[in-house]
């Protein structure tokens, strides 16, 4: 599910898709990879209906850095053909 970062006044809790869900739940979801060195890269896809920036983050086993660039180009461009307003 799409959503942006949090404001700082939300950090216990933010709202996705209509549901309350505790702040360290959603930064699972990026931090888990970055903390034990795998390769990681945000890709931007779009804005959100308020206008704040909305990124595709993709994680990849250790040692494919360069498929995951390879992966990233090409979903890039498939982004860049569309209209990224989320």
């Amino acid at each position: 599910t799409p959503c942006t970062a949090p404001l700082i006044e939300e950090r216990a809790t933010v709202h996705i898709a209509g549901q309350e869900v505790s702040y360290l739940a959603l930064a699972n979801h990026t931090v888990s990879a970055s903390s034990v060195g795998l390769p990681g890269i945000s890709l931007p896809v779009g804005l959100s209906r308020a206008g704040l920036p909305i990124g595709l983050e993709l994680d990849a086993p250790l040692g494919s850095d360069r498929g995951l660039l390879h992966l990233a180009r090409g979903i890039e461009g498939i982004l860049d053909e569309k209209s990224r307003a989320i």
